[in-house]
């Protein structure tokens, strides 16, 4: 029943992701098409995440209320609606429309496909590893990654707007399919609302007094805020300075998938160099950086792209790393999700702060020193992350 049920897990986190990603090689590209300078874009973007911070608390509670199933579907199916917003749009307000109802969307999927695997797993007495189960979500979310921005490229080859119509689509079949597939019979509706708020204040405050957690998120929180500069710019940079096609930003966000599942797969034998189980999350983005550094230091074409694979493996090393670490300390299942929805807002809101600082600078001076502020301020972290005390109450 275990190997079944993580099947599906592996199987929605594929299908999730390929959808999600359809626009990941041209979203800059098309906003820039319909008018949009580099802080306009960044702003698009941060309304997407101000909502997201405001919203991962309610929507855990929602799912640990309500059944992460539930929370599942609703994601999805606003997910194919804020799709459909954007393939309609052609206003910067439009587009934040299409990216709050994203957000909302993020939310409620945010924390509770986890949660529903753990829980659905334990509750049918799993006893394997939970490290390799999140190496192995990974494996098929990075996956899901590439295929689908190369397949959503070749569809912005022909209009940059067809991956928003094709991924709306995609997750409106999927609400239907994981409406059937997805099982939680076990679960019990909370029938108070009272007990709804109480869950919101307990998820917090254990997030909050198990340092061992709120350092790790907040460490997660930094790292999200420097991947922010390459997250919006790279597809600006390798278009306007080395005129890139449509087809050659698919094919490039394609391989830098291949070395985001490298570096997935290296997650595990990175975890062995330390008995204390913080330390390789941390040093894992040293890598992160020293790739960002190659990138912002360096105008040779074939530099910056050895640089931005180079950083893909090192931030696809900190998930399953982060996940292990933070789920290995939730003791109540009742908030679960909550807790993962914390950590979720934390980081939303590091990527908040890191949108208007790459923004700024990459419109007022440069991408290149949004690049390089990015990197410095990661170096800068690492060793101060290092310092913190994790065995307190964990």
């Amino acid at each position: 029943m275990s190997t079944k049920i993580l099947k599906v897990y592996l199987l929605a986190t594929f299908l999730i992701n390929f959808s999600h990603s359809f626009f990941f090689a041209t979203y800059s590209l098309f906003l820039a098409s319909r008018g949009l300078d580099l802080m306009e874009l960044n702003s698009v973007n941060i309304f997407f995440m101000l909502f997201a911070v405001f919203s991962e608390i309610p929507t855990g509670v929602f799912a640990d209320s309500f059944g992460r199933k539930k929370s599942i579907l609703a994601g999805c199916f606003l997910f194919s609606a804020s799709f459909l917003v954007y393939f309609l749009s052609f206003s910067f307000w439009l587009f934040v429309a299409a990216e709050l109802i994203g957000a909302l969307a993020n939310a409620f999927i945010s924390g509770a496909l986890d949660a529903w695997v753990i829980s659905t797993l334990k509750e049918n007495n799993f006893n394997g590893v939970w490290k390799k189960v999140f190496i192995q979500e990974g494996d098929r979310r990075i996956i899901g990654y590439g295929l689908g921005g190369l397949f959503g490229a070749y569809l912005g080859n022909f209009d940059l707007s067809y991956p928003w119509l094709a991924g709306s689509i995609s997750f409106f079949v999927m609400a239907i399919a994981f409406s059937f597939i997805l099982k939680e019979e076990y679960f019990k509706k909370e029938k108070v609302r009272k007990k709804i708020f109480q869950i919101a204040k307990e998820g917090c405050i254990y997030s909050w007094k198990r340092k061992a957690i709120f350092y790790i998120t907040l460490f997660g929180l930094v790292s999200t805020l420097v991947l922010q500069a390459i997250n919006m710019q790279w597809q600006i940079l390798l278009e306007g300075s080395f005129e890139m096609s449509v087809l050659n930003l698919g094919w490039s966000f394609f391989f830098m998938s291949v070395f985001m599942f490298i570096g997935n797969r290296l997650a595990e034998k990175f975890s062995e160099i330390s008995r204390r189980e913080e330390v390789p999350i941390i040093l894992s983005q040293t890598i992160t950086a020293f790739g960002i550094g190659i990138a912002a230091f360096f105008s040779d074409f074939s530099i910056i792209i050895a640089g931005l694979m180079i950083h893909q493996s090192g931030r696809a090393m900190l998930e399953p790393l982060k996940k292990t670490f933070i789920n290995h300390r939730i003791n109540d299942e009742k908030i679960r999700a909550t807790v993962n929805s914390f950590s979720a807002m934390m980081v939303k809101g590091g990527a908040v702060i890191g949108l208007l600082i790459s923004g700024y600078l990459g419109k007022n001076y440069s991408i290149t020193l949004a690049w390089q502020t990015s990197a410095a301020i990661l170096i800068a972290s690492i060793p101060l992350f290092l310092k913190f005390n994790y065995r307190g109450k964990t």
